[in-house]
């Protein structure tokens, strides 16, 4: 992928970035010009206008801060601004400075900037830097995944917009890369309530909630997904919605699932608090978006049963007959409280086409 391909998702980037403010800021226009032009010409086109972009004061008015996102800023990173003349860098340069938005640490005009030093062999809250702010913790989430030193979160999660969820430590770990003089690791601050990591996500209007009962589920893999739906050009902001939805087994795919299914039907539970809804042919796997908030590709679990259909240990037949492969071994089996043999019941017709083609997937 060419500088200039690359420039073009960064500037797809800031305009989901600007979608996901606290109220969504929708720049219609801006994704217009993309489209049209890609983002070297939009950006040349937008720095050529006598004044700064009505999405420029939009961002200014909605606090300075979040001027991190406009085209100005972003012309001024690296490697970006390669692709730009002296002239047209000097103009994205004197629009942040007339509103006092500070400069990329990298602009080769600003002064170097010390990098916040972490103390590796502690876990004071002082490691955490101060100047983290709303629209790097938003950047964190477009761009998630588990660094090194971090695993998922025990207790609690933050929510996005979406309704998806994110480990609030490896969250504040990934914003603080670009100002730490090293990378934060798990050990080197505390999280949970009353902790500088927590304090930081709710000043910045972050919802934390506690674990869902779906917390063994995989970060990585449910952010693979989110993130090609966040990015796909072709799809509208509701669909995006209504598609990370069914991804994560929330909102209105859950709801749906709800009301077609009743129970796990593994181990009965009926709590609702204490099931997911789970797709039967795999998000990935499914030939459409239809397909993918189909509620009828849907099933409730248990966590413990909800892993092991998932993994494609464990299937049905038509006629409701639990099907485990001899990878389960019987402790396993046992210890996570699956029997050995059950009918679960029937399944409706396009149920029973979706599990034929789970069956398919995993070779059971």
């Amino acid at each position: 992928m060419t500088l200039e391909s690359k420039f073009d998702d960064a500037m797809h980037g800031i305009h989901r970035a600007a979608g996901e403010l606290n109220p969504p800021y929708l720049a219609h226009g801006f994704l217009g010009m993309l489209r049209r032009n890609g983002g070297k010409e939009t950006a040349e086109r937008l720095l050529a206008k006598d004044r700064p972009s009505d999405g420029f004061t939009e961002l200014f008015l909605r606090g300075p801060q979040n001027l991190k996102i406009s085209v100005e800023y972003l012309v001024l990173c690296s490697p970006w601004r390669q692709l730009f003349t002296d002239d047209q860098l000097t103009i994205a340069r004197q629009r942040l400075r007339e509103v006092e938005c500070p400069l990329p640490p990298e602009d080769s005009e600003t002064p170097s900037v010390e990098r916040w030093h972490v103390e590796p062999d502690s876990d004071s809250e002082h490691n955490i830097p101060d100047c983290i702010t709303r629209i790097d913790i938003l950047e964190s989430m477009q761009e998630f995944e588990l660094l090194d030193g971090f695993g998922q979160s025990t207790f609690y999660d933050v929510l996005d917009d979406y309704g998806v969820r994110y480990p609030p430590k490896a969250l504040i770990g990934l914003a603080a890369l670009k100002y730490t003089d090293v990378p934060l690791r798990g050990k080197n601050f505390q999280g949970g309530p009353g902790t500088k990591c927590f304090r930081m996500l709710e000043q910045h209007d972050f919802k934390i909630v506690p674990k869902a009962s779906d917390g063994n589920r995989d970060y990585n893999e449910i952010q693979i997904d989110v993130k090609a739906i966040k990015r796909n050009p072709n799809v509208n902001e509701p669909t995006k919605r209504r598609l990370i939805e069914a991804r994560t087994g929330q909102g209105q795919f859950r709801k749906d699932v709800l009301s077609i299914e009743k129970r796990c039907r593994v181990t009965g539970v009926s709590n609702p608090d204490l099931l997911i809804a789970g797709h039967i042919v795999p998000f990935s796997k499914c030939l459409t978006n239809e397909e993918k908030y189909d509620p009828n590709n849907g099933l409730l679990f248990t966590p413990n049963a909800d892993r092991l259909f998932e993994r494609g240990l464990m299937s049905f037949e038509d006629d409701g007959t639990m099907i485990l492969t001899k990878e389960l071994a019987d402790k396993d089996r046992m210890a996570l409280g699956i029997p050995a043999s059950l009918d679960a019941g029937e399944f409706n017709k396009q149920q029973l086409q979706y599990l034929r083609r789970h069956r398919e997937l995993h070779s059971l």
